[in-house]
Formats: C-alpha cells, structure tokens, sequence
C-alpha cells in the first residue's frame, strides 16, 4: 500500500515538472519571436531610410506609389539617385522615364518603403 502512494505522487510530481518546463519553453520561444521581430522591423526602416537616401532624400521625391512588386517615383532631380546603393539594398532594376522612374523591389518592401517615404514626408 505505501509503495502505491509514493507511486501516485511520483506521476503527480513528473506532471507539474512537464508542465513548469513546458511554460519556461513556452515563455523563451515568445521572447525569441518578439525580439527577432523587432530586429526585423528594425532592418525594414534602416533598408527604407537607405532607399530614401538613395533616391536623393525626401526633398527630391514629388510623388512615389506602390504598385506590386515595383515603386513608381517622380523626382525633382533624376541625377541624385544612387543606382548602385539602390542595386545594392535589393532593387532589380531601374526604368527611368522622362520623369517617372520605376524600381522593381519586390511585392512586400514596395509597399513598405512607400509606406515609410509618405509618412517621412508627413513630418
């Protein structure tokens, strides 16, 4: 009877340790995952803040618009922009047009970086 009762409590005691483990396991993952999306969110505004950059900074940008994987700008002056640090943060290609330039990116980093150019231009 005593050996059935150490017995009970030893599978109550392995229970609570797999759970306690667990919730520690479960705990580190969450602030791995918040940490790495930070970083990443970090990396998207210094990429955006290059690009802007490249582009001759905000002055020279009249208008920029996300379309797909491509950013279409108008700039004031088309000789500030930078074609081998804009080559260089991920662009594809550049198609300049009389005014209109067109940088192939990317789906996701268009709109980001249009996204972070327009509201840069709001302040």
């Amino acid at each position: 009877m005593e050996r059935k009762i150490f017995f009970v409590v030893d599978i109550t005691t392995w229970i609570i340790g797999a759970v306690a483990i667990a919730f520690l396991f479960g705990f580190l993952l969450f602030f791995f995952f918040k940490n790495k999306k930070k970083k990443n969110q970090n990396e998207k505004i210094e990429r955006s803040q290059n690009v802007l950059l490249a582009l001759g900074g905000e002055e020279n940008i009249l208008s920029i618009e996300a379309k797909e994987s491509r950013l279409n700008i108008v700039l004031k002056d088309s000789s500030l922009l930078n074609e081998e640090a804009l080559k260089s943060l991920g662009v594809s290609s550049i198609v300049r047009m009389s005014k209109k330039t067109t940088l192939v990116i990317g789906r996701d980093a268009s709109q980001e970086i249009a996204d972070f150019i327009q509201n840069y231009q709001k302040k």
